[in-house]
């Protein structure tokens, strides 16, 4: 790794952050992208770091796509249940 390898990586006020862009369909949702604070000055340290937190702020991406595709599907199935004669 480049020691100045800060891809997802950005500094704010001398402490590093991992920010995770949502895809344009999630942003009404989500936001422009997601951010977490790795609470490290180093960059070594953030690097370290970054990985497991970029997993963790895709994950949530991915269940909101989940939720956006299936919640229409749901919806639709609950209605045609409900429109069901007895």
């Amino acid at each position: 790794m480049s020691s100045m390898d800060t891809r997802y990586l950005f500094k704010r006020y001398n402490t590093w952050w991992v920010k995770v862009a949502v895809p344009k369909p999630l942003r009404e949702q989500l936001g422009y992208d997601l951010r977490k604070s790795l609470k490290t000055h180093e960059l070594d340290k953030a690097q370290e770091l970054r990985w497991q937190e970029v997993e963790v702020l895709k994950s949530k991406i991915d269940a909101a796509k989940n939720v956006s595709v299936l919640l229409p599907i749901a919806i639709l199935a609950l209605e045609l249940y409900l429109a069901h004669e007895f």
